[in-house]
């Protein structure tokens, strides 16, 4: 079973990485409500992009989330890791699955680290992002997302710099920033 969920450990303070699939299902959110699982999220956004951070995946789980994004063709999913070993066995699994690598450190050569991981995006630590990192990955062809944003200076100088994404914690602030004029600005 995978569930969704941003901390490594359960309320309970059990890690996820070594909790059995009962205690997850057991486990109750600060609001009563239960975990969900992967797919019972994929069911409720159906038709939407979804951003998933694959946190922790041991090897012999990489078919179980491979199933359950094929089992939704209407979702067009991204799975993204810091470990970038992760990405590359699900590179292995299906060629065609959109994957990124997370970063939060300026690699000598970003671009490399990503096409290494047989991913095409780059989640980069907004901080790091300068004009010629987003000039690689442009050149390069590999899609450059800055997290986390949460401020609308952070934003709007992301944007300016060309970054093709952004990552936050305030999504009506982003819109904010993103939208004028009633057009959202896109990038390549």
């Amino acid at each position: 079973m995978l569930i969704v969920h941003h901390d490594p450990d359960l309320p309970t303070g059990e890690p996820i990485a070594s909790a059995f699939a009962t205690a997850a299902a057991k486990a109750r959110l600060s609001d009563g409500s239960a975990i969900p699982t992967l797919g019972q999220v994929l069911d409720i956004v159906a038709g939407l992009d979804v951003f998933i951070e694959a946190k922790h995946l041991p090897a012999a789980a990489d078919a179980t989330l491979l199933e359950i994004i094929r089992d939704h063709p209407a979702t067009s999913c991204h799975v993204h890791a810091f470990d970038h070993r992760l990405i590359a066995r699900l590179r292995r699994g299906d060629a065609a699955l959109s994957l990124g690598v997370l970063s939060r450190s300026y690699p000598v050569d970003a671009v490399h680290q990503v096409r290494a991981a047989g991913a095409d995006t780059l989640w980069q630590e907004a901080h790091l992002i300068d004009a010629d990192l987003v000039l690689r990955c442009r050149d390069e062809g590999v899609c450059l997302i800055a997290w986390t944003v949460n401020t609308d200076d952070e934003a709007a100088r992301l944007l300016a710099l060309g970054a093709n994404g952004l990552c936050g914690d305030a999504p009506e602030m982003l819109r904010k920033v993103v939208v004028g004029g009633g057009q959202t600005k896109r990038r390549p």
